[in-house]
């Protein structure tokens, strides 16, 4: 169990490591069905597919793992539609770190699991013993992967994995809209500089009641807080959310096959 990690059944309790605790956990779990037979190719790659697409919002820029984790209980627990900008997941980081774990592990023949044999000794470990362990599989940069910003994960993963940002540099305007209600407005996009807000109800898009769709230019019609608005949004550039990943020789090693996958993430 972390160090840090004092338990108390009155109150949350904060520790800097639930990106271990959970993420290589849930890491683990897949693993442990693809052995069974039970998770498909398709399956890990959307899985890991989905994973990196949250690492390429602001969020994971502005947001360490141990940040990520020591914040749980007032962010992640308590996620408004402004979390992709502000924090990121500790499940989804964490998930991504045991996958590059595993992946140099392997290129030194060894598993990630190996982590965890050497902490069985341990009643409560720090970071120091986490370092140590992951050293003998082969990670020498774990230091900086929890505690800069975890969107550098993604950079660190390159080494093994083929990953494109599939709508990177087309036209956007920076929403995710569901049944015509925003739900996400991405800092600094063209929506959010116009002024568009998550809970905006969508009700006309250049005078039509339609599906939002990307148009070059719109002049919305919404509904916030029981108040008409008309609102112009104008296109700009997508940095790219949406990710596909086909794995290398040494994914395919891991997974017994290659793996392909596109994330879900669709930003209009």
């Amino acid at each position: 169990m972390p160090k840090d990690l004092n338990i108390d059944f009155e109150k949350e309790s904060y520790t800097e490591y639930l990106w271990f605790v959970e993420g290589f956990t849930e890491y683990m779990a897949m693993i442990i069905t693809v052995k069974a037979n039970l998770f498909t190719h398709d399956l890990i790659g959307k899985k890991i597919a989905n994973s990196l697409s949250k690492l390429t919002f602001l969020g994971s820029k502005r947001s360490s793992l141990a940040e990520a984790s020591k914040t749980a209980w007032i962010k992640y627990y308590r996620q408004d539609e402004n979390f992709l900008n502000s924090s990121v997941s500790y499940y989804d980081g964490g998930y991504a770190l045991a996958l590059y774990s595993d992946l140099v592990s392997v290129r030194n023949n060894k598993r990630v699991y190996e982590v965890f044999n050497g902490l069985l000794e341990k009643r409560f470990y720090d970071f120091n013993d986490l370092e140590k362990e992951f050293r003998k599989i082969g990670v020498e940069n774990l230091h900086d992967l929890v505690y800069k910003p975890a969107n550098n994960i993604i950079n660190y993963l390159e080494d093994f994995l083929n990953i494109e940002l599939i709508d990177k540099g087309r036209p956007y305007y920076g929403l995710i809209v569901d049944n015509g209600k925003i739900v996400f407005v991405e800092d600094s996009s063209p929506a959010d500089k116009s002024g568009l807000m998550p809970n905006d109800q969508i009700i006309a898009v250049n005078g039509i009641n339609k599906k939002m769709e990307f148009e070059g230019r719109a002049m919305l019609l919404i509904s916030r807080g029981g108040e008409i608005k008309e609102i112009e949004v104008r296109e700009g550039v997508n940095p790219g959310h949406k990710v596909k990943v086909e794995g290398g020789e040494i994914v395919k090693k891991l997974f017994n096959g290659n793996i392909i996958g596109i994330s879900d993430i669709d930003l209009i």
